[in-house]
């Protein structure tokens, strides 16, 4: 059985929960700007005061162009009920494991805001 120091950890993506996490929404919109998540998974959404209650929805892909909606393992549309104002929306990071790029989407136009999303660093062990 090998010795918990006999492992190092090497954090993927560091950098991008200490930077720029956020996207913008332009007022009377649906679709906010294009988040570069680098794999890095999000653990959740926070919503600012001045969020309208509906659906949030994503759209995510490899590439900043031709993203896809996010469905659920049967197919139907993911999508998380808010209620109106600040709130912090808890998300499984494993359903967004090998997205690069991520759009929120709401199910009715919001006013101007930005929107932050919560990045969780990737670990990977590494053997000595």
């Amino acid at each position: 059985m090998a010795l918990k120091s006999q492992y190092q950890v090497a954090v993927v993506n560091e950098d991008l929960v200490l930077n720029a996490s956020s996207v913008t929404f332009a007022a009377s919109t649906t679709t906010s700007s294009i988040l570069f998540c680098g794999g890095t998974s999000p653990g959740g959404v926070i919503l600012p005061a001045s969020w309208l209650a509906g659906n949030l929805s994503f759209n995510v892909g490899k590439f900043p162009t031709g993203l896809v909606p996010m469905v659920n393992v049967d197919g139907t549309p993911f999508a998380v009920v808010t209620g109106a104002g600040a709130q912090w929306v808890p998300l499984q990071p494993v359903m967004f494991n090998g997205v690069i790029y991520i759009q929120a989407v709401s199910s009715v136009s919001q006013p101007a805001m930005s929107v932050d999303f919560s990045l969780i660093p990737l670990f990977s062990g590494i053997k000595n």
